[in-house]
């Protein structure tokens, strides 16, 4: 008898968003948040903003998590914490992009720059693959296609084959898009092998 299989992905589910443990998180960091103003620590306190911001961003609440990471940013620029002020503007991108914001999303120029000054490869790789998706997401597909070209090289360059796969897909589904389903088919075969 053949058994049925299916794979759900987590923050699809409405129990996820809502799991206790995001709950428990969430009070832990008023906690903490708390002791940092006690200590009078605001480098603690935006590093924990980050924290707080990823909860939101895990349960779909992408409004919440942006006007965290922006928070964590604006806090993390008189510290010059460069690999936090990174991060934060990468996640800031990601939650515009997310929100439909193309307009203030083009911010990534800004991540993927701060990221390669800091010495994080992957962080940049992973925004260049964000540019081009949002490219993509605008109806501008010969950028997207260009952009995926080369962020898939810089992911491979970086062992990131999970992006890379993702370069191979959205190509694919771009010449979907353009009516070419042969290319999307061969395109389709070095995502399949990742």
């Amino acid at each position: 008898m053949e058994r049925p299989s299916c794979t759900v992905k987590g923050p699809e589910c409405p129990w996820y968003r809502g799991s206790p443990r995001y709950d428990r998180a969430l009070e832990a960091a008023g906690r903490a948040r708390e002791i940092f103003r006690r200590i009078d620590d605001p480098l603690r306190l935006a590093r924990l903003e980050i924290n707080v911001a990823n909860i939101y961003h895990r349960q779909d609440r992408f409004a919440e998590a942006l006007a965290s990471y922006q928070q964590a940013y604006d806090q993390l620029l008189p510290h010059k914490d460069s690999e936090g002020t990174a991060v934060a503007l990468h996640n800031i991108a990601v939650c515009l992009i997310i929100l439909n914001d193309f307009e203030r999303a083009r911010t990534w120029r800004n991540a993927r720059e701060a990221c390669e000054k800091n010495g994080m490869p992957l962080l940049a790789a992973q925004a260049d693959y964000n540019i081009a998706w949002l490219y993509f997401m605008r109806g501008d597909y010969e950028t997207a296609l260009d952009g995926l070209r080369t962020s898939r090289e810089r992911c491979r360059q970086t062992g990131d084959s999970y992006h890379a796969a993702l370069c191979d897909l959205d190509q694919s589904e771009i010449y979907i898009e353009l009516n070419l389903p042969g290319e999307a088919a061969h395109q389709t075969c070095p995502a399949k092998d990742r």
